[in-house]
């Protein structure tokens, strides 16, 4: 119902069904690579059930896709009218259409949100290894 009533919605899946598909692509020629060297299934199915890390890794590699998809979908096209986003900022018909997907990947990888992210991370393994169990 949400993709009859909304193209944007309909635009954002468009965008994202490709990238997953590659990623499912890539997971099974992995899949593939293991068993040819010799991985049994249990193996492969214990790592995938048991160990946290892949499923951390499919969820952030979702957002990246899902969150690429909304900046191409929602951060290429002008503002309604051609209006200023503010006083002295210039975001008309030209300048938002320019700068286009290439844009979310020029923030994204800006040294200020890739700082930021190793900053998240060490704290979040910081916190991961200070809450951990001790063996004893």
């Amino acid at each position: 119902m949400i993709f009859l009533i909304s193209s944007d919605a309909s635009l954002v899946v468009e965008y994202m069904t490709p990238w997953f598909v590659i990623i499912l692509i890539f997971v099974l020629l992995m899949l593939m690579i293991f068993k040819m060297f010799g991985a049994s299934d249990e193996k492969i199915k214990e790592v995938i059930q048991g160990d946290r890390t892949v499923i951390y890794w499919i969820i952030f590699i979702s957002f990246i896709v899902f969150f690429a998809a909304l900046g191409k979908v929602f951060f290429t096209t002008a503002l309604p009218g051609g209006e200023d986003l503010r006083e002295g900022i210039g975001a008309d018909d030209s300048t938002v259409s320019d700068a286009g997907e290439g844009a979310f990947w020029q923030t994204l990888f800006h040294p200020k949100i890739l700082g930021t992210i190793f900053i998240l991370l060490l704290a979040a393994l910081a916190i991961k290894f200070l809450a951990g169990e001790y063996a004893t």
